[in-house]
C-alpha cells in the first residue's frame, strides 16, 4: 500500500512460484476515480532468459508510447557483460538493444 502528495493510493500484490512471477497493482489517483488504472505484469526467467508482458489499462490507447503503452512485450538474453534485449508494444512499436557491462 502506497500514498503519496498528489492524493494517488495504490495497493499492490506479487506472487512468484519457481520461474514465475505475477505482479497486479491498483491505483487511485483522484476521489473522482476518473485516473485509475490497473497495472498487471507476469514474468517467465529460466538461466539467461526472461520473458515479460504487461497491461497498464491507465495508459491512454493513442496517447502513451514506450514502456508507458497498454501494453508491452518484452524478452532478454544475458551472456556474461552482454545483454541483448527486445521489446514490442500495442502501439506497432519494436525496439532491440545491446547493452555490455564493464
Amino acid at each position: 500500500m502506497a500514498a503519496d502528495e498528489t492524493e494517488m493510493l495504490s495497493v499492490g500484490i506479487g506472487y512468484t512460484s519457481g520461474s514465475m512471477t505475477l505482479s497486479a497493482r491498483q491505483e487511485f489517483n483522484n476521489p473522482t476515480g476518473t485516473e485509475d488504472e490497473t497495472e498487471i505484469k507476469l514474468s517467465y526467467t529460466e538461466g539467461a532468459l526472461t520473458f515479460s508482458a504487461a497491461s497498464d489499462t491507465g495508459q491512454g490507447v493513442t496517447t502513451h508510447y514506450g514502456d508507458e503503452a497498454q501494453m508491452l512485450i518484452s524478452a532478454a538474453y544475458t551472456d556474461g557483460d552482454v545483454t541483448v534485449a527486445a521489446k514490442g508494444t500495442d502501439q506497432d512499436e519494436m525496439e532491440v538493444s545491446v547493452s555490455f557491462a564493464f
